[in-house]
């Protein structure tokens, strides 16, 4: 073995971390009502669960910079929409909807449209201190709404 290190044929590598290693925060947050997150809940799944939506108040893109939610349909609605809101007119981006992409230019709301859910549907939003950037896959046409 010392031979193979000497002549430059060691396969050992090495790693130096500074800092939390985080791979997932592994955390899930159920919402069965009209919710306000903080930053504290970046890293989080947060389940759309109960057959009513409600509305779910983001915390400002500055005090979430760098952070990442991920929303998630548990349970199909059954009388409302679903309402994502930005304190500000700050969400951008593209979500696949039946493979269209609907465009999200300067929206405060993401309305999950009742009657087009599929248990599933997934909308992730990430903060870089002045905007939230979203994404997510929904498996039905028209299944949201950005205002």
């Amino acid at each position: 073995v010392d031979s193979l290190t000497r002549e430059g044929i060691n396969n050992m590598a090495t790693t130096h971390f500074s800092g939390p290693i985080a791979v997932g925060s592994g955390r899930v947050k159920e919402i069965s009502a009209a919710t306000t997150l903080t930053a504290d809940d970046c890293g989080s799944l947060v389940a759309l669960t109960g057959t009513v939506g409600y509305a779910v108040t983001l915390p400002t893109a500055a005090k979430a910079k760098g952070g990442t939610i991920r929303f998630v349909v548990q349970d199909l609605f059954g009388t409302t929409d679903w309402v994502i809101t930005s304190p500000s007119a700050n969400m951008y981006g593209i979500v696949d909807e039946l493979s269209t992409l609907q465009a999200i230019a300067g929206a405060t709301t993401l309305n999950l449209e009742l009657g087009a859910d599929t248990i599933g549907d997934w909308i992730e939003v990430t903060s870089d201190g002045t905007n939230w950037y979203v994404s997510g896959h929904m498996a039905q046409a028209a299944s949201i709404t950005p205002a």
